[in-house]
C-alpha cells in the first residue's frame, strides 16, 4: 500500500503516555504524558509535557523502559490537577499515536475516575500504518524512524526515554510516511424490503 505523497491540511496532535506498568486501580497509571502540535504537515514548536504523582508504584520493568523511578515524581501533580490544560491543548485535533490502544485506554481509565467523558478525537496509529505498508516488518519507534530516514540522536542507545521525545519521533515518522490517515467505512446502503442480501433484486 503507498504512502500518500502529501500529508493532509489542518491541525493533528502526536501524543505518547509512559505508565506505571501496573494493572491501572482507579486510574492511577499515567506517570508522563507528551504532545506536539502539527499544522498542515510541519511540527509547529508547541509542545506540552507533564510528569504525574500516580499515586501507585512503578513497575521495576516499565521503569527501565522509560527511565522513570518513584524518586522522579516527587512533588509532580496528579493527573486530575493538569488534565484541563492537556485537554485544551488537544482541542479535538485528531491524535496520532504509536502503539495508540494501550496508551488511549490508559488516557481512557484516568479520565473515567475523574467522572471525565473519553476523548472523542480520531485517533491515527503509526505501528498500523507501518504493518499495512511493511507487512512482517517490526514496527518498534526506532525500527520505523531508521526505516523512513530519521536520526534518532543517540534515543537508541541511551538508557530511558521520555514522552515528550517519543511523541516528537511518532509525529516526525508520520509525516514521514506521508501523513495517512484511516480510511473512512464506507457508509451501508440500506436494503429495500424483499431485496436479496447481496443488493440488488436477487437475480
Amino acid at each position: 500500500m503507498p504512502f500518500p505523497t502529501a500529508p493532509p491540511p489542518g491541525r493533528f496532535v502526536a501524543l505518547d503516555v509512559e505508565m506505571t506498568g501496573n494493572p491501572p486501580v482507579d486510574g492511577r497509571c499515567i506517570v508522563e504524558l507528551g504532545a506536539v502540535e502539527i499544522v498542515d504537515g510541519r511540527l509547529t514548536g508547541a509542545e506540552w509535557v507533564s510528569r504525574f504523582d500516580p499515586q501507585a508504584p512503578i513497575n521495576p520493568i516499565a521503569s527501565g523502559i522509560h527511565g522513570i523511578r518513584q524518586a522522579d515524581l516527587a512533588g509532580c501533580p496528579l493527573f486530575a490537577d493538569k488534565v484541563d490544560e492537556l485537554l485544551r491543548f488537544i482541542d479535538g485535533a485528531p491524535l496520532v499515536m504509536h502503539g495508540a490502544s494501550g496508551d488511549l485506554h490508559a488516557l481512557h481509565v484516568e479520565l473515567a475516575a475523574l467522572g471525565r467523558p473519553r476523548l472523542a478525537s480520531p485517533v491515527i496509529c503509526t505501528v498500523k500504518c507501518a504493518q499495512r505498508h511493511w507487512p512482517g516488518e517490526r514496527a518498534r519507534l526506532n525500527d520505523l524512524a531508521a526505516r523512513v530516514g530519521l536520526d534518532l540522536g543517540g534515543r537508541g542507545r541511551r538508557r530511558g526515554h521520555g514522552a515528550l521525545g517519543d511523541a516528537r519521533l511518532t509525529a516526525l515518522i508520520w509525516l514521514a510516511m506521508g501523513g495517512p490517515v484511516p480510511e473512512q467505512p464506507r457508509p451501508r446502503r440500506r436494503r429495500r424490503r424483499g431485496s436479496a442480501p447481496g443488493g440488488g433484486d436477487g437475480a
